[in-house]
């Protein structure tokens, strides 16, 4: 977690749910937003998933709202492919949700 040391508290609270449900081996960081303390990504094998805190930084915690997009990306370059999907305004349980269906291939986990 060295990657989010300096990440967005709020940013930090949905990546600690997120070990929660995944495990903290899940996902790999990539430092593609390291000098955006309200980003990050997490890698799966070709799957990206970016999330941001910025619209929801002056939300109370538990109404906290993210922004979120489902990338496939090039594995070599890391370039996107396609734009699976993207979420805004989404909560934390939603998310999480849609993230499992897109890691898994699995819609009904929706």
């Amino acid at each position: 977690m060295d990657n989010l040391q300096y990440k967005d508290t709020k940013l930090l609270n949905i990546y600690d749910e997120i070990c929660a449900v995944f495990g903290s081996d899940f996902f790999s960081l990539p430092d593609f937003w390291d000098g955006d303390n309200f980003a990050m990504g997490l890698i799966n094998h070709n799957k990206l998933i970016y999330i941001s805190a910025w619209d929801g930084r002056d939300c109370p915690e538990d109404e906290m709202k993210y922004f979120a997009e489902f990338e496939i990306i090039d594995m070599i370059t890391s370039e996107t492919i396609t734009t699976e999907k993207s979420l805004e305004g989404i909560g934390e349980n939603e998310l999480i949700k849609e993230m499992i269906a897109f890691v898994t291939d699995r819609p009904e986990y929706k």
